[in-house]
């Protein structure tokens, strides 16, 4: 990272120390600064959560506003099945949506909203367009990572993936995903990944309104305090609440507060070591693991999310 010109931030944990140094890089240094908005890879080929304050951030730089988007590269490894490459086309656009005199004129609500526009995509909606086939023909393995809970039966973690079939082991339901990134299911019904994904995400929601949403795993956890390693902490327990995660391990409590991290970072095979969640603080990353079938990164991540957009609506209101 150092080696390439990174600024360093751990996701999702709030850091000054960023904002300046991206304020040197630019006006200092005279360098162009490339920003990630959503931190993260995308799990089913769609938007994730733009934090609402990249307005403010570009309002604040005083430079133009370029959007670099690329099509294509989620498709060629998605996050689900990073170790195979499909061969897909690449399509990038360059474009600039504000000039450093637009931007002065412009106000913060206008420039957020603009920016979540041009970060909006939907990959296999652009691959059906553009009529791309992918004909490698293990290209559902590791679907089931994000799409975990089946369509037919309802039941969670119980969905496998092999070759170019996804299907669940509990009902025996099956869906093929055709060479154009759509699952073909009973009577040749076809179902969008994103579709799907989005539909988990409105049941775990139904879940914690219910008050039936339980996460609470035996983990083992390995401490990123720097860039020098890994470092082993053992056994612990994870519980995840409205308030936030409270993490046991070593003796001590952590907790991770839902209303300052607007997400969850999810991985589905680290370092082939399985399916993790990290959590951070300013000074460390936390990457949990859970041996325990009903550890899902991605039904996690849901939950976080809601859970983050419930506390932020009940933050007071200042007046004045």
């Amino acid at each position: 990272m150092r080696g390439i010109g990174c600024i360093g931030k751990r996701r999702y944990v709030s850091d000054i120390a960023v904002v300046k140094n991206i304020y040197t890089a630019l006006h200092k240094n005279r360098q162009i600064v490339a920003v990630f908005p959503e931190s993260r890879h995308s799990n089913a080929g769609t938007t994730a959560y733009i934090p609402q304050n990249m307005g403010k951030l570009a309002k604040l730089m005083k430079v133009p506003v370029v959007m670099l988007s690329v099509h294509g590269s989620y498709l060629a490894g998605p996050f689900w099945d990073e170790a195979h490459t499909r061969k897909v086309p690449l399509r990038a656009k360059l474009e600039c949506i504000y000039t450093k005199e637009e931007l002065a004129q412009a106000q913060e609500d206008d420039v957020q909203q603009k920016i979540e526009e041009h970060l909006r995509y939907d990959e296999y909606k652009w691959q059906w367009e553009e009529k791309i086939a992918i004909t490698y023909p293990r290209r559902a393995e590791g679907l089931h990572m994000a799409l975990y809970q089946c369509r037919s039966c309802g039941k969670v973690f119980h969905m496998k993936s092999k070759g170019s079939s996804l299907f669940c082991e509990a009902c025996g339901s099956g869906w093929e995903m055709d060479e154009y990134g759509r699952l073909v299911g009973e009577k040749k019904k076809i179902t969008a990944i994103p579709d799907w994904y989005e539909w988990q995400r409105g049941e775990v929601e139904k879940e914690i309104r219910n008050g039936t949403y339980r996460c609470e795993f035996a983990v083992r956890v390995e401490a990123l305090p720097n860039a020098k390693g890994f470092i082993p902490m053992g056994e612990g327990r994870l519980v995840q609440e409205e308030n936030g995660f409270t993490l046991s391990v070593q003796n001590r409590e952590l907790f991770f507060d839902h209303s300052s991290r607007e997400s969850v970072q999810t991985e589905y095979n680290y370092r082939d070591r399985g399916p993790c969640i990290v959590l951070s603080d300013k000074d460390c990353c936390y990457y949990i693991y859970s041996d325990d079938p009903g550890f899902g990164p991605t039904k996690i991540q849901f939950a976080g999310e809601y859970y983050y957009r419930m506390r932020k609506q009940e933050e007071p209101v200042a007046l004045g």
